[in-house]
């Protein structure tokens, strides 16, 4: 497949070339000027991915919270009025 460098070259990359497909687009994403990083201790890209899941778990559940709390808030008022 034809790739355009970040150079602005254009380069022929083909799948069957590389042994799998982690190699394949990483070489892809190498051609357009991306750096990755490389984690030598998978113990510590277990422990962020983690980490990150348990923020995101948070916040969600932050706002499903509040967002509930203003439903029965929203709710309660309108029957006072009446």
């Amino acid at each position: 497949m034809l790739f355009q460098k970040h150079t602005g070259r254009v380069v022929v990359l083909n799948r069957f070339d590389y042994v799998n497909d982690v190699e394949y687009y990483t070489a892809i994403l190498r051609t357009k000027g991306v750096q990755i990083k490389a984690t030598s201790d998978p113990d510590t890209r277990v422990l962020a991915a983690l980490k990150n899941k348990m923020a995101a778990s948070n916040t969600k559940t932050n706002t499903n919270t509040n967002t509930k709390t203003k439903t029965n808030t929203k709710t309660n008022s309108h029957f006072r009025n009446k």
